[in-house]
């Protein structure tokens, strides 16, 4: 049973309880699916249901909150039930660890590839979550997402989660147990418990969205698109496909209006094709252009030969990878009329079978193996650093982009003595004024200049990189912050920021410094210096940046800014000039 038997309690402290909760009641409220629950981090601060003291997650608004923040959400919104979430780790045997789903995943990832369980507490409701230890159980990962079918199960870590829950009454800290009769008797309070328990947190759902992997535009080229009648039959057997050009057998793309296959191109670690296939389009291109076309085909077909299919991605089920070589697609897209494309060269969509791995898990493996640490000190012994300014902030797929621009930001002096001091300021108005707090957001977690105080107490503050005992190890996932809520806030309304694709870090500063500047003029120019307006090319897009003197204008990485784009907007002159 998810929720323990709560010990016998008389008649009289159970009316005396349910007196307590029937004060609060009118303000319970129960999620929807619409609703964003918070139950996975502190809205300000980066306390988790792993804390030493857990989570608290508010009864109306759904937002977690820390033991030192609980009591001044209280002062302010009068918010006085919680849900109590503190989560345990249990370290699975040695044996399970080595059975692990990202082992599994990680050892099947192919060598080559194309370029482009429930336990109880007797004290309080528990629960578990874990990881399958066995890959047989819990097959590897087939699509770039979280939470879904085919999709990573919440990272895979090789280790169990046991969650306690516990109603929490403000301001005594008067904890309750789930099943105390006062709460059952309470139907909207238990309901609203249980779905919070139950309900998908805000950072699930933001994995799910971030991961979900690109959504493809359908080709402007696949209706119309020109199919040669030159008596080319492709067989259906995937062991007689080959390459025209040399003698690859496998990373096979072929060219919807020819029938031609070639291999795909070269990873940059010598992997995958030898470009076989693009070279193929790039033939008929210049074809095109020396009889007077505009290498966008005489009547806009890209080319004649846009689009090319990866044969071992084929399924019954409609699905494939296709790739358009057109100049204004050049990415993948989506051929809505593929299976009439395909039947023109002799393959019945419906009787194929996939035998080679997607983009989209190759771009899983690419995560699962972390490629990356042969450009970092991967094999090399570092020592771990402790103590204030030395917090390391958790990948999130592909965040490094905005890591290091944040890493970069917050170690200068004018980002650290701002925003630390607000947000010293912000939590003295909190515990002083209560309610009367003019400052405080209604919605910390969407609040701009919240975050980024939230951010900079993480990474400033020494609380999250503190020393261990000796001989005990930091689990990794103790290790730094994690800025989930921080990245979900800035990407938000950004069709790329708000992905999980990877980004140039110089457009995320360029991105950044504008939110921080119309964050600054809403609260007023950035305490003190007044408002001074600074006129600047923003990134070349021609566009004047608005700067507000008192956070940017006197720091190097704001003349940082003002450097690039001028070296931008310098290389488009002589672009101009040159046409």
């Amino acid at each position: 049973s998810r929720y323990s038997v709560y010990s016998r309690v008389t008649r009289a402290e159970a009316m005396d309880e349910t007196a307590l909760l029937g004060q609060h009641l009118s303000k319970v409220r129960i999620p929807g699916p619409h609703d964003a629950v918070h139950k996975e981090e502190c809205a300000l601060s980066f306390d988790t249901p792993l804390s030493e003291n857990g989570l608290y997650v508010s009864l109306s608004s759904f937002i977690g909150f820390g033991r030192e923040h609980v009591e001044k959400n209280f002062a302010r919104t009068g918010d006085a039930l919680y849900l109590h979430i503190q989560r345990t780790r249990v370290e699975p045997p040695p044996a399970a660890a080595a059975d692990s789903p990202t082992a599994a995943a990680v050892s099947a990832a192919a060598p080559s590839s194309s370029s482009s369980s429930s336990s109880s507490s007797s004290s309080s409701s528990s629960s578990s979550s874990s990881s399958s230890s066995s890959s047989s159980a819990s097959p590897p990962p087939k699509r770039l997402a979280i939470g879904v079918d085919g999709g990573f199960e919440g990272g895979a870590k090789a280790c169990t989660y046991e969650e306690a829950y516990s109603l929490v009454v403000l301001p005594a800290f008067e904890f309750l147990d789930l099943q105390h009769p006062a709460v059952v008797g309470a139907a909207q309070l238990s309901a609203a418990c249980a779905a919070v328990i139950e309900a998908d947190s805000s950072k699930r759902k933001e994995e799910v969205a971030e991961w979900e992997g690109d959504v493809f535009q359908p080709s402007k080229y696949a209706e119309g698109l020109e199919q040669l009648s030159n008596g080319v039959r492709v067989s259906p057997d995937p062991a007689k496909w080959k390459c025209e050009s040399c003698d690859l057998t496998t990373n096979l793309w072929m060219n919807l209006s020819d029938g031609a296959i070639g291999c795909g191109r070269r990873n940059w670690d010598g992997s995958g094709g030898n470009g076989h296939a693009l070279e193929h389009f790039k033939r008929h291109q210049q074809l095109l252009l020396g009889g007077g076309g505009d290498g966008n085909g005489a009547s806009g077909k890209g080319g004649f030969f846009p689009l090319c299919v990866k044969l071992g991605t084929i399924t019954a089920t409609g699905k494939a990878d296709v790739y358009s070589y057109a100049d204004d697609e050049n990415d993948m897209v989506e051929d809505p009329l593929l299976e009439e494309h395909l039947s023109h060269w002799g393959i019945d969509m419906k009787a194929m079978r996939k035998t080679e791995k997607t983009m989209t898990e190759l771009a899983i493996d690419a995560n699962l193996k972390h490629e990356w640490s042969r450009l970092t000190e991967s094999g090399s012994d570092l020592e771990p650093a402790y103590g204030p300014g030395l917090c390391g902030l958790r990948n999130l797929g592909n965040s490094c982009y905005m890591n290091s621009i944040m890493q970069v930001l917050f170690s200068l002096p004018h980002f650290q003595n701002h925003y630390r001091s607000a947000a010293a300021a912000r939590a003295l108005a909190l515990q002083q004024h209560g309610t009367a707090a003019a400052s405080a957001a209604a919605d910390p977690t969407a609040d701009f200049f919240t975050q980024m105080c939230k951010l900079a107490d993480g990474l400033l503050s020494g609380r999250y990189s503190e020393r261990p005992p000796a001989g005990l190890t930091v689990h990794p996932d103790d290790l730094g912050v994690t800025p989930r809520m921080f990245k979900s806030l800035v990407g938000r309304g950004h069709p790329e920021f708000s992905s999980g694709r990877q980004q140039d870090a110089l457009d995320f500063l360029q991105y950044l410094l504008g939110l921080v500047d119309r964050a600054e003029h809403a609260r007023g120019g950035g305490g003190g210096g007044g408002d001074r307006y600074d006129g600047a090319v923003r990134g070349g897009c021609g566009r004047a940046l608005l700067s507000a003197g008192a956070i940017l204008a006197r720091h190097p990485i704001w003349q940082l800014h003002h450097s690039c784009c001028a070296r931008v907007a310098r290389r488009r002159r002589r672009r101009r000039r040159r046409r």
